[in-house]
């Protein structure tokens, strides 16, 4: 009896690879009973599990494979992620079965995937064109599919999700739907893909198939905000339905506002940065920006920002963020720079927000971009909180950080952003303090009356071309002044020029 129901057995398991082969599907149901009465009967056949049609190596450690030439599929191999956290409104990370890698590794009966229908995703929500400075090229071109977007090599190295009997098991799309993380086609994964990649330095995504994923590569082809994507295969699995992946990535400080700047997508910004967005573009329309040049523009917003906000040494959360320093008038270092790059991206200016150290703390600044080459400006080490001989807070305006190399800044910044730009043009830094400069005593009569509302008066001048007295007795000699309180602390600019401000007498 027993011999006549392994033989029944095989009978069936044998017509069911001829329906494989054919088209026909076995009934779930129908091949999961004969798997458990094969293992109750013939427990060998249980501990030896069939492969699937099209199994591959698995890749070697040290990336010998052919197919394996990617396993680290990373725009950057500097620096690491944050530790992911699992997300439930991303679907979290409890659904997926991890497997140990053996010999050999499943893959889905699918194995050839669809030809992509265009390589710019398609969708309304996303770009159709964004500029990519280190490529050259909105999006990569056919002949690069091949070598970008070589979704096969990448299901290789994500292993299958296997029940107790090694069959490849189905996933829950429609409560996977619900959760929000199953994708049924490209546009919509490809636009949900960089949602998530603005909010979230981990999340996983759940594919119908191959044809709606890219590679990491071709993301970051795509969206030049991205400086780091790659692919957690130990929390990746492919399902019999469904490839659920693991994205790891790392944007550019500001790639939120970059993106919705540069695209004009704003769908997925929040309330407050939407309003920051829209009250930084009016503002742009009221200072007539659009009728300055490149060099006036820069200039005019790192002024602006100065003079309309103080330092938050109180370090809330709203003074992180460009809301903070337009509503509150009160910002800490990202809220500073987030601001500037919003301005410079809605001028069509290229600017970008790095990170680094200052002073042995997290800093943030930028980096600008003007006739072809890169300028570093920190609008918060411009607008210093400093205490004058009597004790009054002056909050002044400088041009110290403004349109800098590499080289002046790294004397007191150090950067830890992987996607610095180098630095090494000098010839605006001292065009800043132009409009300030004075040679003779005429000069210095020039500056008070243009300065006369101001709460400070600022004079750019050779080092030793006035003393305090000089600059005391110019004052008196103009204007009769009987007590004129002059603190004299000129600070180096640079090439021989030094800096001085002190409080408006005038007003």
């Amino acid at each position: 009896m027993k011999n006549f129901l392994i033989g029944l057995i095989y009978t069936v398991v044998l017509a069911g690879c001829l329906a494989h082969f054919s088209g026909c599907e076995v009934p779930e149901e129908i091949s999961e009973s004969l798997y458990e009465i094969a293992a109750m009967l013939t427990p060998e056949v249980a501990a030896t599990p069939t492969a699937a049609i099209g199994s591959v190596p698995v890749p070697s450690e040290d990336g010998t494979d052919a197919q394996s030439s990617g396993k680290q599929i990373t725009g950057n191999s500097e620096g690491t992620p944050a530790d992911p956290a699992a997300d439930d409104s991303l679907g979290g990370n409890g659904s997926v079965t991890e497997t140990t890698s053996t010999e050999t590794q499943t893959i889905s009966s699918q194995t050839t995937p669809k030809a992509k229908s265009t390589l710019t995703p398609t969708t309304a929500s996303t770009p159709t064109s964004v500029p990519n400075n280190n490529t050259g090229s909105s999006s990569p071109s056919s002949s690069e599919n091949r070598d970008i977007d070589n979704v096969s090599a990448v299901l290789t190295l994500i292993p299958p999700a296997l029940n107790e009997y090694g069959r490849e098991v189905m996933v829950n799309t429609e409560l996977a739907a619900a959760d929000g993380f199953y994708y049924a086609n490209e546009e919509e994964a490809t636009a949900d893909f960089f949602r998530k990649c603005m909010r979230y330095e981990s999340f996983t995504m759940l594919f119908k198939d191959e044809t709606c994923m890219h590679t990491p590569e071709y993301y970051m082809t795509v969206y030049p905000e991205l400086t780091h994507v790659e692919i957690d295969y130990e929390m990746s699995t492919r399902y019999r339905n469904g490839i659920y992946v693991n994205f790891k990535v790392r944007n550019e400080l500001g790639a939120t506002y970059k993106y919705a700047v540069t695209t004009g997508n704003t769908a997925f910004l929040k309330d407050t940065e939407l309003a920051a967005v829209n009250e930084i573009e009016r503002i742009s329309e009221k200072l007539g920006l659009d009728k300055m040049n490149d060099i006036d523009v820069v200039v005019t917003v790192h002024d602006y920002i100065i003079n309309n906000t103080k330092y938050d040494t109180a370090y809330r959360d709203i003074s992180h963020t460009p809301y903070g320093l337009l509503t509150e008038h009160r910002a800490v270092c990202d809220g500073y720079a987030n601001s500037f790059l919003i301005f410079m991206l809605l001028n069509g200016i290229d600017c970008k927000t790095v990170e680094g150290v200052a002073k042995g703390e997290s800093h943030a600044w930028n980096q600008v971009k003007l006739e072809g080459k890169w300028y570093n400006v920190d609008v918060t080490w411009d607008d210093p909180i400093t205490t004058d001989s009597a004790g009054t807070v002056v909050d002044n305006l400088k041009y110290t950080y403004l349109l800098i190399t590499n080289e002046e800044l790294y004397k007191t910044h150090v950067p830890i952003s992987d996607y610095i730009e180098e630095c090494n043009d000098e010839r605006y830094h001292l065009l800043m303090y132009s409009k300030y400069m004075c040679e003779t005593e005429d000069d210095l009569f020039a500056q008070l009356e243009a300065q006369r509302n101001n709460d400070e008066i600022v004079f750019v001048y050779r080092t030793g071309a006035f003393t305090k007295e000089q600059l005391v007795s110019a004052m008196r000699k103009k204007y009769d002044f009987r007590d004129t309180i002059l603190v004299y602390n000129p600070t180096e600019v640079r090439d021989g020029y030094v800096q001085h401000i002190f409080i408006n007498p005038l007003k």
